[in-house]
């Protein structure tokens, strides 16, 4: 597996962790599933997620 730095301003690093917290979902979770969505037409397609996703609104 590879590793890749990512640089945010305050505000966004707030704003991911914040979104981790409601979603109890861990940081890297959140970013390889941004990976994951990526696209651009005709050139670059999404990439298939895992078959079970984390949901946090089912032990809710």
């Amino acid at each position: 597996m590879k590793q890749a730095t990512v640089r945010l301003s305050d505000l966004e690093m707030q704003h991911l962790q914040a979104y981790c917290k409601v979603t109890e979902r861990t940081q890297n979770d959140v970013l390889r599933e941004c990976v994951r969505r990526l696209q651009l037409s005709g050139v670059l397609s999404p990439i298939e997620p895992p078959a079970i996703l984390p949901d946090a609104h089912a032990s809710k």
